[in-house]
């Protein structure tokens, strides 16, 4: 078991510190292991599962710090995946006018942005800011805040919610 993941087997999976590719690998598998109602629904499966990777992926690429923390809560009739970290202050603003542009579209104007954002970083994924858009893609219901922290960091949180 990789150390710092916490798990409730058929209720919750949290971890909270360093994100890196070693933590999505462990996640994904005890998100597997852990529910086993995802054996049933291979879409919800994808879900859950695409959309962990993506927050994970965010954390990483986006915050001040690559610290974070991450919960997967299995509700009667959604999961609900919970994540927090640290945004630089500087890059907030930008932050926060993405992810309003991206909550505020329909399917079509996500596809049109997430191209958009492909091609500003000459068709490069890593730090493009297309997790979210994938995210939106799948259906996913979310909802997000920012706390500032002081003068350098903001606190970024995403509450996500997918229906079985």
């Amino acid at each position: 078991m990789f150390s710092g993941i916490i798990i409730e087997k058929n209720k919750q999976i949290e971890f909270s510190g360093k994100m890196t590719a070693a933590v999505i690998n462990e996640m994904v598998r005890n998100i597997q292991y852990s529910f086993p109602v995802l054996y049933e629904n291979k879409e919800l499966e994808k879900r859950v599962t695409s959309s962990v990777i993506e927050i994970i992926n965010n954390i990483i690429f986006h915050s001040a710090d690559c610290e974070g923390k991450i919960e997967i809560i299995n509700n009667t009739k959604h999961f609900t995946i919970i994540s927090s970290n640290n945004v630089s202050a500087t890059n907030t603003v930008r932050f926060k006018k993405h992810l309003k542009n991206i909550k505020a579209a329909d399917k079509e104007k996500i596809k049109e942005l997430k191209y958009n954002a492909l091609l500003e970083t000459n068709g490069l994924k890593k730090n493009a800011g297309i997790g979210l858009f994938e995210i939106w893609q799948y259906g996913v219901e979310t909802n997000f805040s920012f706390k500032k922290i002081n003068n350098q960091l903001t606190l970024f949180s995403l509450e996500s919610t997918i229906k079985k």
